[in-house]
């Protein structure tokens, strides 16, 4: 038995992730790595004294006690969390779990990878997106709405010039600035429509609202959601809206 927990041990002391053991019972901590005492602020002693819900942030200790009951002992599971580290700091992490037998017990091996270089990375992109759809609507207003409000100025200014002398001149002025302004307000209305959510970019309605709910619950703010029916097409105006 001393051979198998050294095993063990060997696997999780070379693993540059945090990892530990716990029991599936119990939710007592078993055994921890140095990767997990050094990001999480615990030393060993006081992770062995430990539950795993210690570690969760108290508003998610619920949901992780019934995802645990779903936990089923033939095969690994894979799912975000949040972690607490002992100064208080919200960890998000991703979660590989694997069942297993230690010290004679029914445990349940745990590697937690940071994300937070992943979201780190995902936040940076979303920034230049906005940058970039930005400097687009720029080009748009300069290269569309811009010349074509300023045509109709022209149009409207050379018609007050010769409104007195000729009204068929005056009129012809006017009529050509009525068409610009059609066309200006249908450029106007596509690049607003253009102005599609990064969420939506990613997948359909039903999909973004499923992520921006679990992006609050992470967030730390309770919510529940519940998509019924089967997904139907929708317009863009209607989706976005």
């Amino acid at each position: 038995m001393n051979g198998t927990k050294n095993h063990f041990r060997l696997i999780m002391e070379n693993n540059p992730h945090p990892m530990w053991i716990y029991d599936h019972r119990t939710l007592r901590f078993r055994e921890v790595n140095r990767a997990a005492v050094s990001k999480y602020g615990y030393s060993r002693d006081e992770f062995l004294n430990m539950k795993i819900t210690e570690i969760r942030p108290r508003n998610q200790v619920q949901q992780l006690l019934a995802e645990h009951k779903k936990f089923r002992l033939n095969r690994k599971h894979i799912g975000e969390w949040q972690h607490l580290s002992k100064d208080g700091r919200i960890l998000d992490v991703e979660i590989t779990a694997y069942p297993l037998f230690f010290d004679g017990r029914a445990a349940v091996l745990v590697q937690a990878q940071d994300l937070s270089p992943r979201k780190h990375a995902e936040e940076t992109l979303r920034k230049l997106a906005i940058v970039e759809e930005r400097n687009r609507i720029a080009r748009e207003i300069h290269d569309t709405l811009a010349q074509g409000f300023t045509a109709i100025l022209l149009q409207l200014e050379a018609a007050e010039d010769v409104l007195r002398k000729n009204r068929n001149t005056a009129k012809a002025h006017i009529h050509r600035a009525k068409n610009l302004a059609r066309h200006s307000l249908m450029e106007a209305r596509r690049s607003v429509l253009e102005l599609r959510p990064h969420e939506l970019q990613r997948g359909d309605l039903a999909a973004a609202i499923q992520r921006l709910a679990n992006q609050t619950k992470r967030d730390g703010i309770p919510i529940d959601y519940s998509i019924q029916g089967k997904s139907r097409i929708l317009s863009k105006e209607i989706e976005m809206n």
